[in-house]
């Protein structure tokens, strides 16, 4: 059974309806079923069906045009190819059609069941092909402008062609600040040249590199999806795996921390056994020497001793959990006390403190241990600074449900390779006088309270520590050891 292919025929002259009618009936192996709109206010009704399979639209149409006919059936939406029907042959008019989006073009003289067969069929079959193009472009487009992740195009030489609304969102710059940049402005410089290797080798899929926003106040690390869109241009999908970097480094710190945990208790269970005795024998050295050199000899041994017993102390203080005493409190009223607190500290090394406090509502901490924490980085900018301008600033933000506080100096910085090293015990950046245990007790209050910490430095620029706490979880950490109480 053949299916009928529908046509509305628009054409106020009834003998030139008549004979397309006759040349369409004449068609071997199809049906047409052919319905007549005689002016321009018949044509719209028939806009508003669904079941048109094509319109052969006449050229000149009483006052109206059949281009006309072409431009108002855009501002309805008709789903269906039309075909522009004129008396003679006209370069222009061929060109005009086909601008205003017109399948095909045909002149009457020259029609015959054979050519109009063809006309239609092509028409019908090149207007499903570009609806079938047109949709893919809308899904990709779709996908280009809602994806969560970062959608770049450049050429083969790496500059951006276009950026999505996430891409814009992520390095915090306008699409034409993008357009203006080559995809390797946008990694991190060292990683430059491997990321255009792996580019123009196409091993680029599924490689992580760290990308950031100049001046570098925006970062992502960056999971790489990779297309060749052609010959002259590449398309990159750039997926944020920060958050979840950052939740393995905090799983790798907090493992780390349990481990030094455990060997600093072996330590010291098998260090003051043999103390213990040392200290006891002191005692009775120094109960039965009666000689003045030997009584120096004993008072240095029993001053070492009992240094060895603090530090082991410390030690077992600074990588054990300690008990929390949660209470709700001001972050920033404790934030002004701390920096109280380290005043004549930063008097004395011409170091100037300045603060930027956001509002912030109260939540549940132990106001002692964070104190405590915050004073050990305060004073360690302080003690960073090795110059007249010497500046730490301390700043409290509230964003996406976290606390935020960061302390920054203008100090000497941190070589790269010793970053990972600060939250290590007995470790020191060249501190005289310090145990090294600072830094470490301060990581233990703030894994305490499920929060972290975080640094980054540039030498001779400064450095900046991040801590991050969550009101929410804090919220239930106080309701659970409340329960358990019970």
């Amino acid at each position: 059974m053949l299916n009928y292919i529908t046509i509305v025929i628009i054409d106020d002259d009834e003998d030139d309806f008549l004979l397309t009618k006759h040349y369409l009936d004449s068609v071997p192996a199809q049906k047409y079923l052919v319905k007549r709109a005689a002016n321009y206010d018949e044509a719209l009704m028939f806009f508003a069906e669904d079941d048109i399979d094509v319109f052969l639209v006449d050229y000149k149409l009483g006052k109206y045009r059949g281009i006309d006919i072409l431009n108002i059936a855009k501002v309805y939406d008709v789903n269906a190819p039309f075909i522009i029907v004129t008396g003679k042959g006209n370069i222009n008019i061929d060109k005009e059609a086909m601008r205003a989006g017109a399948s095909d073009y045909l002149i009457k003289d020259e029609l015959s069941p054979s050519i109009l067969e063809r006309s239609i069929r092509y028409s019908i079959e090149r207007f499903n092909q570009l609806k079938v193009i047109e949709n893919k472009e809308k899904k990709y487009k779709e996908i280009f402008e809602k994806s969560g992740d970062v959608i770049l195009l450049t050429d083969h030489s790496g500059k951006i062609l276009d950026a999505n609304p996430s891409a814009i969102k992520k390095f915090e710059k306008s699409r034409e600040e993008l357009l203006n940049l080559r995809i390797l402005h946008l990694i991190e410089d060292r990683e430059q040249l491997h990321f255009w290797e792996r580019v123009i080798t196409r091993q680029i899929q599924g490689e992580v590199f760290n990308f950031y926003s100049p001046p570098m106040s925006k970062r992502l690390l960056g999971l790489i999806s990779f297309n060749e869109q052609g010959e002259h241009s590449y398309q990159f999908i750039i997926h944020d795996v920060t958050k979840i970097s950052v939740k393995e480094k905090e799983k790798r710190e907090e493992e780390k921390f349990i481990a030094t945990g455990r060997i600093a208790r072996v330590i010291a269970h098998e260090v003051k056994n043999p103390l213990t005795n040392i200290n006891f024998a002191v005692s009775e050295l120094k109960s039965t020497s009666k000689t003045t050199e030997k009584g120096v000899l004993i008072d240095i041994i029993e001053r070492n001793c009992y240094r060895i017993n603090s530090l082991i102390n410390e030690l077992l203080t600074s990588t054990k959990f300690s008990k929390l005493y949660l209470n709700k409190h001001n972050i920033n009223q404790l934030i002004s006390e701390t920096i109280d607190l380290a005043k004549d500290t930063a008097e004395q090394s011409n170091v100037v403190i300045k603060q930027s406090l956001s509002t912030i509502e109260d939540f549940f901490i132990d106001a002692d241990k964070i104190k405590v924490a915050l004073l050990n980085i305060i004073i360690n900018a302080i003690e960073a600074v090795e110059n007249d301008n010497g500046e730490v600033h301390i700043a409290s933000t509230y964003e996406n449900n976290k606390v935020i506080i960061t302390v920054s100096d203008n100090g000497k910085g941190i070589k790269k390779e010793n970053l990972h090293k600060l939250f290590e015990a007995f470790y020191t950046e060249n501190k005289l006088g310090g145990t090294g245990l600072g830094l470490t007790t301060t990581q233990n209050i703030l894994l305490s309270h499920e929060g972290s910490i975080d640094v980054e430095s540039e030498e001779g620029v400064g450095s900046t520590f991040t801590i991050t706490l969550q009101p929410m979880q804090l919220l239930e950490l106080y309701s659970s050891m409340n329960e358990v109480d019970q």
